[in-house]
């Protein structure tokens, strides 16, 4: 199995600041709470084209959960207040080390449009990960949070190699309009391995393999996937 360590930046945060925790730990309420089926009932729903559907929701989907369960999180560790005052946004951090900032000027303009401030901010990262040889890692928003105030940038770093850095910060934009409370403990990005490899790609044909792969996970009205081709995935 393989390992990855982290490191706090300082004897302060090794102290005060949560490290990374399994990404399984995050599940949010909403998630759990959705029904495996609408109105909680089994239902078989046939479509014009003669197409059977089950009424299953997103908690049949393992793909989504698996998403939102891989790897790991680094989690805030004091409250964070936005303040919107006549289009002048202020923030404050309730607890020390530094936990955010703001840049000069914004990286990617382009992507605010009206939907965030047009404010660029970093998430300081408290603890660096260190990954076994030939290991990057991905960093993300929190997969399909999009019920947070805010969205984080995505980037790939080879912390195999890369992981004595004293400032690591993360951009994220707050949505506009926002005021309020971020809270201690809300998941600020999402870290998860991956192998480095050499890649090539082709386009090919249909094919009666990949006909019959279809056909195998049609025999079931949900959960085909699960039943025949689902790995789980294991990060402690």
């Amino acid at each position: 199995m393989n390992k990855v360590v982290f490191i706090p930046k300082t004897k302060e945060i090794k102290l005060n600041v949560p490290p990374p925790k399994p990404a399984k730990s995050y599940i949010p309420e909403w998630y759990k709470s959705v029904p495996k089926f609408e109105n909680n009932k089994f239902k078989i729903n046939v479509l014009q084209d003669g197409t059977v559907l089950a009424n299953t929701t997103v908690k049949s989907c393992l793909p989504f959960m698996d998403g939102m369960t891989s790897g790991y999180i680094q989690e805030t560790w004091c409250d964070i207040y936005i303040e919107n005052i006549n289009g002048n946004v202020r923030y404050v951090y309730s607890d020390s080390p530094q936990i955010i900032s703001n840049r000069d000027r914004v990286s990617v303009p382009d992507l605010i449009d009206n939907k965030f401030y047009p404010i660029e901010y970093v998430w300081h990262q408290p603890w660096i990960p260190k990954l076994p040889k030939g290991y990057s890692m991905l960093y993300t928003h929190p997969i399909n949070r999009i019920d947070f105030p805010f969205y984080s940038l995505g980037g790939i770093i080879d912390n195999d190699t890369y992981n004595i850095e004293t400032s690591g910060n993360h951009p994220f934009f707050i949505k506009n309009g926002f005021s309020g409370i971020i809270p201690a403990g809300t998941p600020m990005f999402q870290m998860i391995p991956i192998k480095r490899d050499k890649w090539s790609s082709e386009i090919s044909d249909n094919d009666s393999e990949s006909i019959g792969i279809k056909s195998g996970v049609s025999k079931y009205f949900y959960d085909g996937y699960k039943k025949l081709f689902w790995n789980k995935k294991i990060y402690n």
